[in-house]
């Protein structure tokens, strides 16, 4: 006697059992899938800061020189903010013909590197240059000038860091209309694998305020050089165990520090090792043109990438000693780092296959910009152009 069995066909339980595997299967790899893509993420910011370094390092063998953090051209009158950028222009625009980016520095040269930095017309300082932006940033395409993440090296300066009339510590020279700081690689007499270069900083938070990302404002009390003071009125803007600012506080809104790439104004193009990695940062005053304690910052977990004045790059955890910290700022402070203050500094990670696979993922253009002719509004242009002018005058006159 035969038994026919009829085919059962691929029921609802079926399809049930197939996605509840198919969900576990993606909860256990997408947690590794998200780390590999961090992992390669912090070895492309650590690639651009390697493209910096060389690109300083060419610059010093051809001007005899370390690019200052700030300088530009000057003309007086009413034409001097479209005519010239009135000395307030990174050097970061120095270091483009080493960036394959000599096309930004010819057509700003043509225009007296004019405009000033915050206007957008003509386009001189709307494009966005790759090495200068880290994959894990905010870059924030609405901007109507270019994003940045890397800046230079103020040190624990903080009076005047923003001005050609005081000198700073760090590695972050200012060429003002009358004075110049001028760096070069043997004046960093605490050894060039014990002082930094640049830094990750991140572009800000438009979304959230509390963000260390963003900078307090009014934080007079951190107007000091000892880092000791200045490091304690600024943690005093912020809750140290949500890292957040605390509710209420004032922070500069107008123009976050990573939007403005040609801008040498140290809010913009510079870190001071004041604060440890990841901790907030605060402007003496009101004006984002002005002095200010400005903190090294990063989206990787934990830690921020630095670059060193020998043209190496590490890796800093925010748990570095402050003290520490402030020694690797100066360029000449006299002390030495220790074999033992160096445990939260280490070397980049080695790159997998995976890693450089997302590496070039990565690398598919994501700063196409969008044209945005939204700006400035004229009353803050002229505010912008009244706080140059104010900081070009000798604070010193009166005294004379």
């Amino acid at each position: 006697m035969s038994h026919k069995y009829a085919k059962r066909g691929f029921g609802m339980l079926d399809a049930l059992f197939v996605l509840a595997g198919l969900g576990m299967v993606g909860a256990l790899t997408l947690p590794a899938l998200q780390d590999a893509r961090e992992t390669s993420r912090q070895a492309q910011c650590l690639l651009n800061l390697q493209k910096l370094g060389l690109a300083h390092h060419s610059h010093h063998d051809t001007h005899n020189r370390l690019p200052p953090m700030r300088l530009g051209t000057w003309v007086d009158g009413a034409e001097g903010p479209t005519k010239s950028n009135l000395m307030s222009m990174s050097g970061l625009v120095y270091l483009t013909p080493f960036l394959e980016s000599s096309h930004v520095f010819d057509d700003a040269r043509v225009r007296n590197f004019g405009p000033v930095p915050w206007r957008i017309e003509p386009r001189t300082w709307s494009v966005n240059i790759h090495p200068l932006i880290c994959p894990s940033d905010e870059v924030n395409l609405d901007a109507p000038t270019g994003n940045s993440s890397y800046k230079f090296s103020v040190g624990t300066t903080v009076t005047g860091n923003h001005s050609q009339w005081y000198l700073r510590n760090g590695l972050a020279g200012v060429h003002g209309r009358t004075r110049r700081q001028t760096i070069r690689i043997r004046d960093v007499k605490d050894g060039t694998s014990n002082t930094w270069l640049m830094s990750e900083r991140r572009i800000g938070n438009r979304k959230d305020k509390t963000d260390f990302a963003n900078v307090a404002i009014n934080v007079a009390a951190a107007h000091s050089d000892d880092p000791e003071v200045a490091f304690a009125a600024c943690w005093k803007t912020a809750n140290q165990e949500a890292k957040r600012y605390n509710p209420g506080q004032a922070i500069a809104t107008a123009a976050l520090p990573g939007e403005r790439w040609a801008d040498g104004r140290p809010y913009f193009a510079g870190f001071t090792t004041v604060v440890t990695p990841n901790g907030p940062s605060c402007l003496i005053d009101g004006t984002h043109g002005g002095a200010g304690v400005f903190t090294a910052s990063s989206r990787h977990p934990g830690l921020v990438n630095v670059l060193r004045v020998d043209g190496s790059v590490a890796q800093c955890s925010d748990t570095i000693d402050k003290t520490v910290w402030w020694k690797f700022g100066t360029r000449a402070g006299r002390d030495p780092v220790a074999g033992e203050d160096r445990l939260a500094i280490t070397r980049g990670p080695k790159m997998s296959a995976l890693t450089r696979k997302l590496m070039a993922f990565n690398k598919q253009d994501p700063f196409t910009r969008h044209e945005n002719e939204s700006g400035m509004t004229a009353e803050q242009d002229q505010a912008e152009v009244k706080q140059v002018l104010k900081d070009d005058e000798d604070p010193f006159a009166a005294a004379r």
